[in-house]
């Protein structure tokens, strides 16, 4: 979908290409909005967990 400003970053043949969950995930580097970044990961959460839980809830 489009980013929370009501824009879109990517584009098409003059069409707008929206990304899931407001991610461009299939590049080496991207623009996401503050609110889709992880702030803080617990010290008692392990990080192979947060990654799964980062990578399978978004993904279903």
């Amino acid at each position: 979908g489009m980013f929370l400003d009501g824009t879109f970053r990517f584009h098409k043949d003059g069409e707008d290409l929206g990304g899931f969950c407001s991610l461009g995930t299939f590049s080496e580097r991207a623009v996401v909005s503050e609110w889709a970044c992880v702030p803080l990961i617990y010290d008692d959460v392990s990080f192979d967990v947060a990654a799964l839980v980062g990578c399978g809830v978004p993904t279903g």
